[in-house]
């Protein structure tokens, strides 16, 4: 008996989930708590959801998707009931247009309106059927107006307004202090911020100082150094331009410091550094032709 109270006790509350949560739709976002149902499982918002984050996307962390799974089910959900929107009203602007008139000659780019409606004659080798028989081309009501016609607004018959112009000279004036301002103002948060470590370049005069083997290199250079010696680096690249030597291959990953540099959040800067290098090496290869089985030297 308590078995079957037990059962009894699930099914209600499972059946309470599926009354209260509401078919998922895409094109609707969702506060935190709403529930709703799909493909027959019922589904809980831990934060606000946008359109399109469905609970169908797969995600390798329970942080990387808003849903959370609360109630298992085997139905199927039905897709959203399409509703065929109501179009406006259209009041007509102000100005002499034309009703449409059975026979009438009518070119392209000619404005009538008919049935409270403007339309616009197609431009082209269709304008003619603008002036051919009601049944087939009045506009709105004929079999074919689409191919003859087109609904406008007034919003079509405006003409653009150019943009206003600053002014020039000495009436309008940027000075360098206030750009930097914005740009610091517009690139302040986390993401930008690491980006713009990640690209940040050392001095030109410290890179110069740069040769193979010296103490003051640099730390990702000498990273670099304890995993490409200048003997790797001849045997993997005997075929180069005279200009591509071991320094000036240790003076370019020197201008980016963050290039194979230290990680102080536990991950294992030397793995990193090998991977950043073959990657960096199989470009080379691709983008110069120098991946092909047709040399005699080995790839």
């Amino acid at each position: 008996m308590k078995l079957n109270s037990l059962c009894i006790a699930v099914m209600l509350a499972t059946s309470t989930y599926v009354n209260a949560a509401e078919i998922y739709n895409q094109e609707q976002s969702y506060q935190a708590g709403s529930q709703v149902s799909f493909n027959g499982d019922i589904y809980e918002a831990k934060w606000w959801v946008n359109p399109g984050q469905s609970p169908a996307d797969v995600a390798a962390n329970p942080w990387d998707t808003p849903w959370e799974l609360i109630s298992e089910g085997d139905g199927v959900t039905p897709p959203p009931p399409v509703v065929d929107p109501e179009e406006p009203e259209v009041e007509l602007p102000e100005g002499d247009y034309p009703q449409y008139k059975e026979g009438e000659k009518y070119k392209g780019g000619d404005v009538v309106q008919n049935e409270n409606q403007l339309y616009r004659c197609k431009t082209g080798v269709t304008a003619t059927w603008c002036s051919g028989a009601a049944w087939a081309y009045a506009p709105g009501t004929g079999t074919a107006w689409v191919d003859a016609w087109e609904k406008i607004t007034e919003d079509d018959l405006v003409p653009p307004v150019d943009p206003e112009v600053p002014p020039t000279g000495g009436d309008y004036k940027v000075n360098q202090s206030a750009l930097d301002a914005k740009e610091a103002e517009l690139t302040n948060f986390d993401v930008m911020n690491d980006v713009k470590a990640s690209i940040a370049t050392l001095d030109n005069e410290a890179v110069e100082r740069i040769i193979p083997g010296a103490e003051s290199n640099p730390e990702n250079v000498k990273r670099i150094e304890q995993i490409v010696s200048e003997s790797t680096w001849n045997f993997l690249f005997p075929k180069r331009a005279p200009e591509y030597t071991y320094r000036h291959f240790l003076q370019a990953t020197g201008k980016f410091p963050a290039f194979c540099g230290t990680y102080e959040d536990g991950r294992d800067s030397d793995a990193i550094c090998k991977k950043s290098l073959a990657t960096m090496f199989a470009h080379f290869t691709q983008e110069t032709g120098g991946h092909t089985a047709h040399w005699e030297v080995p790839e």
